[in-house]
């Protein structure tokens, strides 16, 4: 008999609202702050800090109003990025050829440790019009979003970024986002080795806002000549939206222009170059810029890249 009756339990049920999986990038205005990071860059906003937070033993107890900041419950404060058990919040567990919970595929025990996480953001003026991602880098086991008491979708796999389409939910000004992280999932089965075991939002949060045609996706591939002598520079640029061009630059570890391409056929001839390996790990920058009908640039975003084969 099917008694499925919780997302969390439900094999069947990977994900609800996570856009499509793509390769980790950052969007820039520009190549100048593409070299420095995405804390330069005026799309980007962190959402790591202290936020709200309160341990329920289970699901069924999360308080009503919690994703609206509507409950009367007196929440802690919790570091994030970090796992809940090294904050003080329950204890962490070490198993190795045992299931921390009993064999019972795809259910989990009722008593689920949930956690509940909370904090404000502000939306400025200037990413009015844009399209707002939310990314949460790795949560463990699986989690609920919410924006301003919306549910904006549903996750699994904890160490798979996550990337939520939030422009319905938020609003320019202040916005609430809430997380709901359940500990045991049927993930929980496929994760049994030797090691310990934590829970909570463990890796990096953080907005970006984007043009409403995008980089959805960078790919790049190096095809190296039989003798590493040259090589063969593609790359893949997806987009989501229309009405816009990409243009690509590559560049050396001294900053000098290697490759350029534009148009639909990315791609470049690098002769010598330098080969990466782990004793010699030697990177180029692809400079990956996104341009509208008027060549004004839309975004621009910055990729490593190595030249290696790798056989067996």
């Amino acid at each position: 008999m099917n008694h499925i009756k919780t997302d969390w339990q439900n094999p069947a049920m990977l994900q609800q609202g996570r856009l499509a999986p793509c390769t980790t990038f950052y969007p820039y205005p520009d190549e100048k702050r593409a070299k420095q990071g995405p804390n330069a860059s005026p799309y980007f906003k962190s959402l790591c800090g202290r936020w709200e937070f309160l341990l329920a033993d289970m699901p069924e107890h999360v308080p009503q109003g919690f994703a609206a900041g509507e409950d009367t419950q007196e929440y802690e404060e919790i570091q994030v990025p970090s796992c809940w058990q090294m904050e003080g919040f329950g204890y962490p567990t070490y198993t190795n050829v045992n299931y921390p919970i009993p064999f019972d595929p795809p259910f989990v025990p009722d008593e689920n440790p949930t956690g509940l996480y909370r904090r404000t953001f502000v939306i400025g003026e200037e990413w009015a019009g844009k399209r707002l991602h939310l990314t949460f880098e790795g949560v463990d086991s699986c989690y609920y979003v919410f924006v301003n008491g919306g549910l904006v979708g549903f996750s699994k796999v904890p160490h798979m970024p996550a990337t939520f389409d939030i422009t319905e939910y938020a609003q320019v000004g202040e916005n609430l986002l809430a997380v709901q992280v359940m500990q045991y999932s049927d993930g929980t089965y496929l994760e049994d080795q030797d090691m310990w075991r934590m829970s909570g939002i463990w890796r990096d949060v953080y907005l970006t806002a984007r043009p409403q045609t995008y980089l959805r996706d960078v790919r790049v591939h190096t095809n190296l000549n039989e003798d590493f002598t040259a090589a063969q520079v593609a790359v893949d640029a997806d987009l989501e939206g229309s009405g816009a061009a990409v243009s690509v630059r590559l560049c050396d570890a001294k900053g000098r222009v290697v490759g350029e391409a534009a148009g639909e056929e990315l791609t470049m001839k690098v002769e010598s170059p330098a080969l990466w390996s782990a004793e010699t790990p030697a990177l180029y920058e692809l400079y990956v810029t996104l341009r509208g009908e008027d060549g004004d640039i839309l975004e621009c975003t910055r990729v490593s890249v190595g030249f290696c084969r790798v056989e067996i």
